[in-house]
């Protein structure tokens, strides 16, 4: 607002030094000259905005540093990474659509920091991942119990029957973090 009222002083101002030369000038030539004088210098006063376009900047950067950020985390499925990079876009959204409605200047800067507070926070945590091993990580605990507590084997076959189960669950685990997507978390899983 302290912007605004400047220039309105200005233009006021302006507006008395122009009418100030017309009354002072003597000829009409003259008149026509301080009229010219006087719309050119009000024409020159320009209002260009820096609170919105400020805060708007600083919340597509924000926006554009988390997404970067999420591309980056590993662990992540393509989906994760698609719906926590959706969930930046609509806070970032949001945060703009509040911006266009501020009026004064502590509104703008309360939406720029809400905004970008909202956008940081996004979560972006891997489970499709993290849930896949732990399924097979129980599944193989459990089938060496079983083994364990099965008194048809030999302790050499439980032995070799718990290196498999372990073999396997390092094959499975290697499989899942490599995967990209759910399907490809999925398969490992099923493999394993």
């Amino acid at each position: 607002m302290k912007r605004e009222a400047q220039l309105i002083q200005d233009v006021d101002t302006a507006v008395d030094r122009a009418k100030d030369a017309i009354n002072a000038a003597e000829t009409n030539d003259k008149v026509a000259q301080e009229q010219t004088n006087g719309t050119q210098t009000i024409a020159a006063i320009t209002a260009n905005p820096v609170a919105k376009p400020a805060a708007k900047s600083a919340i597509q950067a924000a926006a554009q540093a988390r997404r970067e950020a999420i591309d980056r985390l590993e662990g992540l499925t393509s989906e994760e990474k698609n719906q926590a990079k959706q969930a930046v876009t609509a806070a970032e959204t949001d945060a703009l659509e509040k911006l266009k409605q501020a009026q004064q200047k502590t509104d703008v800067d309360q939406v720029e920091s809400d905004g970008i507070a909202a956008i940081k926070a996004v979560p972006a945590q891997a489970q499709d991942k993290p849930n896949a091993l732990q399924e097979i990580q129980t599944a193989a605990e459990a089938k060496k119990r079983q083994i364990e507590a099965s008194k048809a084997f030999t302790q050499e076959e439980k032995n070799e029957a718990i290196q498999k189960i372990t073999q396997a669950v390092q094959d499975a685990q290697a499989k899942i973090n490599q995967a990209e997507d759910r399907t490809g978390v999925f398969n490992a899983k099923g493999d394993g």
